[in-house]
């Protein structure tokens, strides 16, 4: 592909608050524009990265529209765990 061309990715996440979804880091690196989609919507939500982490793979985006987050349950996730701890 040749530089400065737009190019486009995919990548899954899910749902982790009220209006945050979470991926990963690779999926969203360099990115300059950013859209999401949900099941069964045909609609394309505009999102922005708050934070990224490459160290775990890791982003979480804010969904600027709220209606996306309509009929949708977070995912609860468990507590940290202790450093070198193994996880499965």
């Amino acid at each position: 592909m040749a530089a400065g061309r737009p190019r486009g990715g995919s990548g899954t996440g899910w749902v982790v608050s009220k209006d945050r979804l979470m991926t990963n880091a690779h999926v969203v690196s360099n990115a300059r524009f950013l859209t999401v989609e949900k099941e069964n919507d045909p609609k394309k939500y505009i999102a922005v990265v708050e934070h990224i982490a490459h160290d775990c793979d890791l982003a979480l985006l804010k969904v600027l529209d709220p209606a996306f987050f309509k009929d949708t349950k977070p995912l609860p996730l468990g507590g940290i765990p202790e450093l070198e701890t193994s996880v499965t």
